[in-house]
């Protein structure tokens, strides 16, 4: 602030130098009405007080900024926000500019602000536990032990080298099926009729 006060009355020294009367932007009185995103921030606060998932006290930035998304979305389907939209850039890269409050540079502020105090507690969406996984390649040691064809140990240890590659490489439950496609199921089918 201080150093905004010290431009502005250098402005007006060396404007007053040339002649120049000294001209600033007003800086007031704004617009009756929300155009900057009050409502919207006011609401994000409240939400934050409620309990959350990962804390009785308050609930997570990630959680309350939807409230965001949810207004821009709203706003995005009404007639001002449609009317409004502009956009720039070529056929692929555009950039959307928009009038809605939510987009506003006091609101991009607020909700640093909101980042900063609050933090991100970003806790991983698991479908597999480290107890299920070692759970798991219990099961398929003693189904190891228990086949004797040379066969039949290949699909166990084809199943349980598969398994450790897609809990390692952070895939949850579809997603280890997906990239693993008809093989995977085939396996698990086979490993069941053993």
């Amino acid at each position: 602030m201080a150093s905004t006060l010290r431009a502005a009355k250098q402005l007006v020294k060396l404007w007053e130098q040339v002649g120049l009367t000294p001209d600033f932007p007003a800086l007031g009185p704004y617009p009756v009405g929300d155009s900057v995103g009050f409502r919207v921030a006011v609401g994000m606060l409240l939400k934050s007080l409620e309990p959350g998932r990962y804390n009785q006290d308050y609930q997570q930035y990630e959680t309350i900024r939807k409230l965001r998304a949810g207004y821009s979305n709203l706003y995005m389907a009404s007639v001002l926000g449609t009317s409004s939209l502009r956009t720039m850039g070529g056929d692929r890269v555009k950039h959307y500019l928009t009038t809605s409050p939510t987009q506003s540079a006091w609101f991009e502020r607020f909700s640093m602000g909101c980042v900063r105090r609050m933090g991100q507690d970003v806790r991983q969406d698991w479908a597999i536990t480290l107890p299920a996984m070692h759970a798991l390649m219990d099961l398929l040691d003693s189904e190891w032990a228990r086949v004797g064809e040379a066969a039949s140990r290949e699909l166990v240890a084809s199943i349980a080298a598969y398994s450790i590659i897609a809990f390692c490489g952070s895939f949850r439950g579809a997603e280890g099926m997906v990239y693993g496609g008809t093989t995977t199921t085939y396996m698990w089918w086979e490993l069941r009729t053993i």
